[in-house]
């Protein structure tokens, strides 16, 4: 079985390796891009990664933390996980930083929050490139690694920016979904993606112990049923829970699904790496079965392709007016629906403010200047608490871009059926089917606009007001500023969120038109090789078909 390890590895190597020639040769950037993933996959030996994959607040950190025996990794209300965390035996606990210019520096795991977290690593401003944990729990698996993946689908673009980007890398995967919410469209396409990528994946539902056992069957029942008319295929599948008999979850993990994979993690991995590098081979074929028919197709059919390529070129200008005249529906939209929203929230975050600074303010001490700043610094804080929780709440901005992420993906598809039927009708072939990459949103951290406490420096004659006596009528004076606050900076979370949404809708139709030009340069591209060329292609194809079979021996 090694020795066909190893000879299999050697076999995928080569045949990447000519992918990426070819695909420098033939202009194939998408595909050099994957080629480069996978061969990373393939040279990695000494363990089987098994990958936690997910959207944000599907419980993939508290997860790993039940599942490993110990709370290495942070877990909260807000985005945590913000880099690749891998979690490998040791013969001691301890954390590997690797930065991204190369550096690497050795940390605890109490400190690994500073590296791994949103709150400690805002926007991995630190330059993290991965962290390597290693737990001495762990021995107990031997070739195991976990790896922890940032959250899909949050508020911050990078986390999920990181996630899709390791897809190519992951082994056998473990896609958590969270018992909260029926398994959703976008979870759909995520697992299609990883179906790509690897073979190998198992279901977690997690936080089933919100509902009785009549729901979790239920639940289970409905996620089975929508996996398989969706995607044609069934799924191991696990509930999980962190509150409620969790040894007896994660027993049943090691048992049915971690042990599984290691006495035969030989196999597993061979097939995955046959399943990757195939993939790959396939896809880089197909392009060069464009290049392949236009250099034999009489002059006449290749004209009317060029002639057809060449008016979808001409009318980007029409292009470009129709998907502006499809955003400006959805951006017309966008203030007036998340105020509406935003304003249902205002009397709650003030009547808790209100309440917090009731409690709060009768431990704040020294004069009406020293009382001025602890308010000024505690209103912020509370309010920019309160607003990132609404952020993570609230969805009418991911509601809005997925609308209008989805019109523009029709129009994608759309597009493409047009210069497929063109292909087909002067090649006689079809186009590889590409999946349009996700596109995310990215919403930054709130902005909190507070006022000074008082519209003119009285808190400067603080001498004037001894707080023993006018402690009370303060502290009513300052409770009263907490609606006004409230109500600005709900106003300002608005009017960003709308600016936000207009420059992410304006990144997607960017990348709309990008994506249509590079597609429509490819085939451009591909079409101009001569009838001399044909005898270079089908030697490339020849070579490429042979090693895609020599990985199935």
């Amino acid at each position: 079985m090694i020795e066909n390890a190893v000879s299999l590895r050697e076999r995928a190597i080569s045949a990447i390796h000519v992918v990426e020639a070819v695909s420098t040769e033939f202009n194939l950037q998408s595909i050099e891009k994957v080629a480069g993933s996978v061969l990373r996959f393939v040279n990695e030996q000494r363990y089987l990664d098994i990958a936690v994959l997910g959207q944000f607040k599907a419980g993939k950190s508290s997860f790993l933390n039940a599942l490993t025996g110990t709370a290495v990794l942070p877990v909260g209300s807000i985005p945590v996980t913000s880099v690749i965390t891998r979690l490998s035996p040791g013969e001691n606990n301890r954390a590997l930083v690797t930065f991204n210019g190369g550096g690497v520096r050795e940390t605890t795991i109490e400190d690994l929050d500073e590296y791994v977290s949103e709150s400690g690593n805002p926007e991995n401003e630190k330059g993290v490139a991965i962290v390597d944990v290693e737990l001495t729990e762990l021995r107990k698996w031997g070739g195991a690694r976990l790896i922890d993946t940032p959250g899909i689908g949050s508020v911050w673009k990078h986390n999920t920016e990181t996630a899709l980007g390791w897809f190519p890398e992951t082994g056998a995967v473990l896609f958590v979904m969270s018992a909260e919410r029926p398994i959703s469209e976008v979870e759909m396409r995520l697992l299609e993606d990883v179906l790509r990528y690897s073979p190998e994946v198992y279901i977690i539902i997690t936080k089933i112990d919100l509902y009785s056992e009549k729901q979790v069957a239920d639940i289970v029942s409905f996620t089975e049923n929508a996996l398989n008319t969706n995607l044609e295929r069934s799924f191991p599948l696990c509930p999980f829970s962190t509150v409620k008999d969790t040894r007896k979850h994660v027993d049943k993990i090691e048992t049915s699904i971690i042990g599984p994979l290691l006495v035969r993690v030989d196999e597993v991995r061979n097939t995955i790496v046959r399943h990757k590098a195939s993939t790959l081979i396939k896809s880089c074929i197909s392009y060069l079965e464009i290049a392949r028919q236009a250099s034999k197709v009489e002059r006449g059919e290749l004209e009317k392709l060029k002639k057809a390529v060449f008016e979808e070129h001409m009318n980007a200008h029409y292009v470009r007016r129709e998907l502006l005249f499809i955003l400006d529906s959805y951006k017309n939209e966008t203030r007036e629906t998340l105020f509406e929203y935003m304003k249902e929230y205002i009397k709650p975050i003030i009547e808790r403010l209100t309440a917090d600074f009731l409690q709060s303010f009768p431990g704040w001490k020294g004069t009406l200047y020293s009382f001025t700043k602890q308010y000024e610094a505690w209103i912020k804080d509370s309010l920019s608490s309160e607003i990132k929780k609404l952020l993570l709440e609230e969805d009418r901005s991911s509601y809005i871009i997925t609308g209008a992420k989805k019109h523009l993906s029709f129009y994608l598809k759309s597009f493409r059926q047009r210069l497929n039927e063109n292909i087909s009708k002067s090649l006689g072939i079809s186009m590889h089917s590409e999946e349009w990459g996700e596109l995310v949103f990215d919403i930054r951290r709130p902005d909190i606009s507070i006022s000074r406490a008082f519209d003119f420096h009285l808190d400067m004659f603080w001498f004037l007001f001894p707080m023993f006596i006018f402690r009370k009528i303060f502290a009513r004076f300052f409770a009263g500023q907490i609606p006004g606050e409230v109500d600005k900076n709900i106003h300002r979370l608005v009017s960003d969120l709308t600016g936000k949404i207009y420059r992410e809708m304006d990144r997607m139709m960017e990348q709309t038109l990008l994506y249509v030009n590079n597609e429509l340069k490819l085939v451009e591209s591909l079409m101009e090789r001569t009838p001399d060329t044909a005898g270079r292609i089908d030697e490339v194809k020849h070579k490429l078909t042979e090693m895609e079979q020599l990985l199935h021996e």
